[in-house]
């Protein structure tokens, strides 16, 4: 006699490797997905982050602010802090922005610019 049909055995050994395969292939899929979104979020923090960097430094406000939100371009999910210090160099200082989510996550990325401002030294003119 010749076998022509799948014993019982055949079919569910092959349904379950069949849904093994099905449930890795959502996993990584899923996995893919966390990944660029939290790829997509550290890159609209890095852009936010070099915005208000600039803004910072060429209204020469680095010395008086030291933390806001981005509600001024309608952007609620993140905030910035600025801490600027002396870098041991007369009329050098460090300056360094931290972007971050506005809620407290652990795992959610920051934003960062550090870079180093030039303090114009103030002279007074002497009557002579």
């Amino acid at each position: 006699m010749t076998r022509r049909a799948f014993s019982l055995v055949e079919v569910v050994a092959a349904s379950v490797l069949l849904g093994v395969g099905i449930v890795a292939g959502m996993g990584a899929l899923g996995q893919m997905v966390g990944a660029d979104t939290r790829v997509g979020e550290l890159e609209n923090m890095s852009r936010l982050a070099q915005t208000k960097y600039d803004e910072l430094i060429s209204t020469e406000q680095a010395a008086t602010s030291t933390e806001g939100d981005f509600q001024d371009i309608g952007e609620n999910r993140y905030k910035w802090d600025l801490e600027v210090s002396p870098s041991g160099i007369t009329n050098l200082d460090t300056v360094r922005l931290i972007v971050k989510p506005t809620q407290d996550s652990t795992t959610a990325p920051n934003a960062e610019i550090c870079s180093l401002i030039y303090r114009v030294p103030t002279t007074t003119a002497g009557a002579g």
